[in-house]
């Protein structure tokens, strides 16, 4: 009962879905809107794929925002080519969909039967959505983004919508706001808020596409943050001592050549469960824990050292990082300071003072609790020492990473360099 005439709903019904089936079968439309749209700027395609709501914003906006070469719309397009077939009260509907725009409306209330009453968040208008059939799961305030497609006295809507909670409406209301005062003061005007969407759907579309970067950065800060914390409590098991190991913990055995025997024992138990904890299964991370101790994973290349006082240098952070650190903490400590040295030649006279910074460095990173007073004395020099090149180190590390992003392939072959990367983000 969402339509008076319920074979104007019908008909609709099939012309959404034939529309769809016009713009989603023709794969040089797909390339070249793609190319041609905001989302690229954002996303790649495969990207955009593997994200079904943006995926639908996109044919959405390839259906009736992009303009081919003639100025006019894919759906333009197949509404002249269907003229003849629609019948004239149809075809006058569909024509009003012309005219249609993106905007954000506020869920007011959600009816039986597939039904939405929906609230423009910039013109306070109400609008009646049918989404019977659609994959909806919404709740009084929610925030659609949508194109409302005229179907007698509702609205329906190409594909699903993005929905956003209720917390996104005011920050929306006012970056698109914020907008429109700029276009104003660039010398563009418009009467209403209909007028501006139709004429500046890209500015909504660009703040959408926003969110989307932001929300995959959350989740790529939100895995790193349980690898993060994951990493830690590793560490912290790894370290404990164990009667089955004579009373030794793993990390130390994973230096001792005569350690490997009891290794093996320690493994044969971690990867049968005995110890796995709430919320951290060791047995499924068996490998990882082999890499990070130096008994599994490929062999780092050899390191070259310029002078003889970096490779001295070298050995020191190597020695004193053993009282603390995994054997691949030290491999990373040890290409790092490597880069570092090829990159700068950095001169010093104190023996000590970079090994400390690169290990209070890395051990920060790791989430260790230690403490530059702490770390000095373990090298025998002062917080000065450290602090002063902590910077340095810093800086140079922020622009490998950045470099190693930009030239894919630039650092293949350094296994270490990978690691050190996966650490330093």
């Amino acid at each position: 009962m969402n339509f008076n005439d319920k074979k104007l709903g019908k008909e609709i019904k099939e012309v959404r879905r034939e529309l769809y089936e016009f713009i989603v079968y023709e794969p040089d439309l797909l390339e070249e809107g793609f190319a041609d749209s905001v989302f690229s700027d954002y996303m790649d395609f495969p990207m955009l794929v593997s994200d079904q709501d943006y995926l639908e914003l996109f044919l959405d906006w390839l259906a009736f925002g992009y303009k081919n070469k003639d100025g006019g719309t894919p759906f333009s397009q197949f509404l002249e080519a269907r003229k003849e077939e629609f019948r004239p009260e149809l075809y006058r509907e569909l024509a009003k969909w012309k005219q249609s725009y993106l905007s954000a409306y506020r869920v007011d209330e959600i009816l039986t039967g597939g039904g939405i009453i929906l609230r423009d968040i910039f013109i306070r208008e109400r609008k009646w959505l049918s989404c019977s059939g659609m994959d909806y799961d919404l709740v009084p305030g929610d925030v659609m983004i949508a194109r409302l497609l005229q179907a007698g006295n509702w609205s329906v809507t190409l594909l699903n919508c993005l929905v956003f909670p209720d917390l996104v409406e005011e920050p929306l209301l006012q970056d698109v706001t914020s907008m429109r005062e700029k276009i104003v003061e660039w010398g563009m005007s418009y009467s209403t808020w209909e007028s501006f969407f139709r004429n500046q759907e890209e500015i909504m579309l660009t703040i959408l596409c926003a969110c989307f970067e932001e929300s995959e950065e959350e989740d790529i800060r939100h895995g790193l943050q349980w690898e993060w914390e994951t990493g830690i409590e590793i560490r912290r098991v790894l370290k404990n001592s164990r009667p089955e190991l004579g009373h030794i913990s793993p990390r130390e055995l994973s230096f001792s050549p005569e350690g490997k025997e009891k290794l093996r024992l320690f493994f044969s138990r971690l990867e049968r469960g005995d110890y796995d904890q709430p919320g951290l299964n060791l047995s499924e991370l068996s490998r990882g824990i082999k890499t990070l101790m130096g008994l599994e994973g490929e062999k780092a290349k050899g390191l070259s050292w310029e002078q003889e006082k970096y490779f001295d240098e070298a050995c020191l952070l190597a020695r004193r990082m053993m009282a603390r650190h995994f054997p691949l903490d030290i491999e990373i400590a040890l290409f790092l300071w490597e880069s570092y040295t090829h990159r700068y030649r950095p001169g010093f006279r104190k023996p000590g003072s970079w090994s400390a910074a690169i290990d209070f460095f890395l051990a920060r990173t790791l989430g260790y609790r230690v403490t530059q007073e702490e770390v000095a004395k373990h090298y025998s020099v002062s917080t000065y020492c450290i602090a002063s090149k902590i910077k340095n180190l810093e800086e140079f590390v922020t622009e490998e990473i950045q470099k190693a992003a930009s030239t894919p392939g630039h650092y293949a072959g350094r296994r270490s360099f990978s690691d050190m990367l996966y650490l330093f983000r």
